[in-house]
């Protein structure tokens, strides 16, 4: 009985560690998270004086960004991490010396469970409309109007399989906008930066798609693809020059490439 009793203490000192995998998975799928939002929910949750050795003991190297699993494993420490006496220390509910209390971090793990339950319900949400919009437009194909009729004779055509690119500071729109256009004009999808932002990374891993190459990586793009030709482009998201990927700003022959624009 002695031994069942130490197994059930272990178990409940194990369930109360761990971190909840609904709230692990979204921690992981947002990637980074910065010291600023971070430093926001420290003050809601009490933390006074103690934010910076807090932020300090997160983010030692003064990055401005946190790993995950280093706060999912500050907020829900190991046994070895509460009892150590080495710097590591800093990871414990407590801190070093005692920086903060049990209490603060507790209602640190209330705020992150109420951010997950708004991120639920926001998906949620947004998944609803992106349904109703797919039908939408679905039911607007198969009846098209006048003007619909007049756009896919006229310009439609001119599309089919161009390159769609958006701007430069990439953001979720100009990749998402770039995507599905290729899709409906049989055409090639690109972003305008190599790296991009944790929104789009988490939206595409969400919907499973790959993400778009680099513009200036795609045959026909910057330079002439196998069949020797440059492929006409379609703007997606913006209209400025400013606003365009580099290499085709820089193109002298531009003008005479962009064959569409698609913006709102």
């Amino acid at each position: 009985s002695q031994c069942c009793s130490k197994q059930r203490d272990q178990k409940r000192h194990s369930d109360k560690m761990a971190p909840p995998s609904r709230l692990a998975n979204i921690l992981r799928q947002r990637g980074e998270i910065s010291c600023e939002q971070l430093d926001h929910l420290l003050a809601v949750a009490g933390f006074q004086s103690q934010r910076e050795a807090v932020l300090s003991a997160l983010d030692p190297q003064g990055t401005g960004k946190i790993d995950p699993d280093t706060l999912l494993r500050w907020l829900y420490p190991s046994k070895e991490d509460e009892h150590s006496n080495s710097t590591a220390n800093m990871m414990s509910p407590r801190g070093e010396n005692g920086a903060w209390g049990v209490e603060h971090v507790e209602r640190m793990k209330e705020l992150m469970g109420e951010e997950k339950t708004y991120l639920q319900d926001a998906l949620s949400e947004f998944r609803q409309m992106a349904q109703q919009l797919a039908e939408d437009f679905l039911s607007r194909g198969k009846n098209p109007q006048a003007e619909a009729f007049i756009e896919q004779v006229c310009v439609e055509k001119i599309l089919v399989g161009c390159i769609f690119v958006g701007h430069v500071k990439t953001d979720l729109d100009s990749v998402a906008g770039a995507l599905g256009a290729a899709c409906l004009w049989c055409g090639v999808a690109t972003r305008a930066e190599r790296e991009f932002n944790g929104e789009i990374t988490y939206a595409l891993k969400f919907a499973g798609l790959e993400a778009p190459p680099y513009f200036d990586d795609v045959p026909g793009a910057v330079l002439p693809d196998a069949l020797g030709k440059l492929l006409p482009v379609c703007l997606v998201d913006h209209n400025e020059e400013k606003q365009m990927v580099e290499s085709l700003r820089k193109d002298p022959n531009r003008s005479k490439r962009i064959c569409g624009l698609i913006d709102h």
